[in-house]
């Protein structure tokens, strides 16, 4: 379901939200799908002006 909406938002380049998973605690990150590595289970954001790698197994939620 997560891959599917980040799949949607690289295709149409729509802006979506995710819930990220850090040792501090949860962090959320809008921004753009730049690229999704499947054999590093890495998605690549721009946000804001940097580019942003986030690991697939810590995303907990996507919003769009």
């Amino acid at each position: 379901m997560l891959l599917r909406l980040i799949r949607k938002s690289y295709i149409q380049q729509t802006a979506i939200t995710i819930t990220y998973q850090t040792k501090k605690g949860m962090e959320q990150y809008t921004g753009y799908v730049v690229d999704v590595l499947p054999f590093e289970e890495r998605l690549v954001m721009r946000v804001g002006k940097k580019i942003k790698r986030f690991l697939l197994q810590s995303i907990t939620e996507v919003k769009e």
